[in-house]
């Protein structure tokens, strides 16, 4: 049985104060060209006792006239991980491998100069990540695939999987 839970007074009194500009959510990768759309979504989830398992891949297309590096924020369950990425690009598949986060940045920059597809994902917060997917060539549709792995919450004696839609606002640089 699933049940849905509507959002708790101080959850509906959090969203009324964002700001809409910072509503980052699913549903674009960000260009210096624009937002390259969402063109399918799709979440499958695994529960097993108090830990959940979710897959999440999300394609996107370049409808813009050129190669483009484009950068998601993405939310994160509360207390999940990410155990793994998978990004196909026309025939090529990009694999994640787990790295340092400046050997990774580097990595990532000689591949984006050389011309090359790629891909990285890094930790900005606690529940927030950053994905940025370089040399997207036009017309092409990208699909990236993330696995997530994390605790049910438990409150009165109840588990509950809540998956975040959307980035709530970084509180820790001054904003609402």
């Amino acid at each position: 049985m699933t049940a849905v839970t509507p959002m708790t007074e101080a959850e509906l009194t959090r969203e009324r104060r964002r700001d809409r500009a910072d509503d980052l959510g699913l549903g674009a990768l960000r260009t210096e060209r624009g937002n390259l759309p969402l063109d399918r979504l799709d979440v499958r989830v695994d529960i097993t006792g108090l830990v959940s398992r979710t897959e999440l891949t999300q394609d996107f297309l370049n409808v813009h006239d050129q190669p483009l590096e484009a950068t998601y924020v993405f939310p994160l369950p509360d207390r999940a991980a990410v155990t793994g990425m998978r990004m196909v690009a026309a025939d090529r598949v990009v694999e994640a491998k787990l790295a340092e986060r400046g050997a990774a940045r580097q990595e990532y920059d000689r591949a984006i100069a050389a011309g090359q597809r790629a891909s990285i994902a890094e930790e900005e917060r606690p529940d927030v990540f950053t994905m940025r997917v370089g040399n997207i060539l036009p017309g092409e549709r990208v699909s990236v695939t993330l696995t997530l792995a994390g605790p049910l919450s438990m409150e009165d004696g109840a588990a509950t999987f809540r998956f975040p839609l959307v980035v709530a606002p970084d509180t820790s640089r001054g904003r609402r």
